[in-house]
């Protein structure tokens, strides 16, 4: 079992381990009190009420805690459900329950800890295992940290940041390198004081218009299930992606065989040219535009203006947009696109035969870019790499 005590000199929580496995620790959690309680150096005026046992989950609590995150975040204008949180777990091959840390309210008279008994998930903090990219054919392991939530009973109590700490000692236990997450602007200071620096994701949000379609190759609905599919476009996202970005997820072939058909569903679509796919596009709606969710092309074979101008109209309508259907009318709308691949479609132009009629408003494009992308090095270190390369993260890799 492993001990958190509260210095209240430091105001921090000092940490005594009986187990050369921290992944294996458990932990008794009591806010400390110094004329009230002291949590992150915010002192409450009410006593502490409750003791808290820190640990990673079994899996037959899985469940419950799929409907734990469900209940913290459905305050969102669009919540995610428990089915969205248990198919990032069980479809992830790098699972493992015991990297899910959570806070369990001890029941009344358990007062010590030493019965272990518990009544609920209170608060939540998961080590998604990861490798990234650097850009230079150089993959990086990394630690995602994802699924940070607390009930609304039992915030300001200290618990995230303990179990925040835990998962990062856990995270630098294992020798991995980085640590990465993603967090809104008003928690980035939080994550700072743990050794999170903000890494710009550049993004530009274009207008577009689609007056027809057609153009070169033949797009058609992509099944990831087909294994022989799935190595085509592992081999395009390696060139495309992997080899030129950092940050990028690098995705093995279970994790694409797996974790992507769940995510991307029906929405993928493929050009195909004489017989070969050569691009692949998914989109995803929100916020009034559309984003790439995901996006390759083989190089060798066409220019990213090219595959993306060729997909566009059928990724919409992969999405089942009704107003896709062209037939006299022109869609016009904005796409959320990578900066990369923003100015390759800028620099390559548009040949309205061999692209079909989509184009961009150049003159209106935008800036749109994601700071919420946090990155930590090797034991609170600065993360090192080459600025030179542009850190992006594709949509469907969220955590």
């Amino acid at each position: 079992m492993l001990v958190l005590s509260s210095d209240t000199k430091s105001r921090s929580l000092t940490a005594v381990s009986c187990s050369s496995n921290p992944v294996h620790d458990s932990s008794i959690y009591t806010p400390s009190i110094r004329g009230g309680i002291e949590t992150g150096g915010v002192t409450l005026s009410r006593p502490a009420k409750f003791r808290y046992l820190l640990r990673g989950l079994t899996a037959s609590e899985v469940p419950a805690w799929t409907y734990f995150c469900a209940s913290c975040f459905s305050y969102k204008d669009n919540p995610p459900p428990a089915s969205y949180f248990a198919r990032h777990y069980h479809n992830d091959p790098q699972k493992d329950c015991s990297l899910i840390r959570v806070a369990f309210k001890l029941k009344d008279g358990d007062n010590e800890g030493l019965g272990q008994e518990v009544e609920e998930i209170v608060s939540s903090v998961r080590i998604f295992l990861r490798t990234v990219s650097n850009g230079n054919d150089q993959p990086i392991r990394a630690a995602g940290i994802g699924e940070v939530c607390t009930s609304s009973n039992h915030r300001r109590q200290g618990l995230a940041g303990a179990l925040l700490s835990d998962a990062l000692r856990i995270v630098d236990h294992l020798n991995i390198p980085l640590s990465m997450l993603h967090a809104a602007p008003e928690f980035r200071p939080n994550y700072e004081k743990v050794g999170f620096r903000s890494v710009r994701s550049a993004w530009t949000a274009a207008p577009f218009r689609i007056s027809s379609e057609g153009g070169m190759g033949e797009v058609r609905d992509l099944d990831l299930s087909d294994n022989n599919i799935s190595l085509v476009l592992a081999n395009i996202h390696r060139t495309y992606s992997e080899s030129r970005l950092f940050g990028c997820i690098v995705r093995s072939d279970e994790y694409w065989q797996q974790y992507l058909p769940q995510e991307l569903g029906t929405a993928l679509v493929g050009l195909h040219i004489e017989g070969t796919i050569v691009g692949y596009m998914s989109l995803m709606y929100r916020s009034g535009r559309y984003q790439l969710r995901e996006f390759g092309a083989d190089l060798t074979k066409i220019t990213t203006s090219q595959a993306l101008r060729r997909m566009l109209l059928s990724a919409i309508r992969a999405l089942g947009e009704p107003e896709a259907d062209i037939g006299g009318t022109t869609i016009q709308q904005e796409l959320l696109l990578p900066q990369m691949v923003w100015e390759e479609v800028k620099s390559e132009g548009h040949d309205k035969e061999r692209d079909c009629h989509v184009s961009f408003d150049l003159d209106r494009a935008i800036e749109a870019n994601d700071d919420g992308w946090m990155w930590r090095g090797d034991k609170g270190q600065k993360p090192e790499w080459d600025g030179t390369r542009r850190c992006t993260i594709w949509p469907s890799d969220n955590f």
